[in-house]
């Protein structure tokens, strides 16, 4: 579910999982990786809402640069 980005649905597997099999470390390193990509994921969406104040090369500069850990997800102003 992770892979296909239903992290709704991944994060329930993961619980389930724990409960199953507690002493499981592939899901404790599975349900944090998927709650960081959960926000990530938040953070793609807040600088795509924000898209319309940077224009051309500057988005495209801007998406790298956050891409690469340079930048928060707040566009300059």
């Amino acid at each position: 579910m992770r892979g296909q980005k239903d992290y709704e649905l991944a994060m329930k597997d993961l619980e389930e999982g724990k409960k199953l099999y507690p002493e499981d470390k592939d899901v404790e390193k599975l349900t944090h990786l998927t709650l960081e990509d959960i926000e990530l994921e938040k953070r793609i969406r807040n600088i795509m809402g924000n898209s319309e104040l940077l224009k051309g090369k500057e988005y495209i500069d801007f998406i790298l640069d956050f891409l690469q850990g340079k930048k928060d997800e707040s566009p300059p102003v």
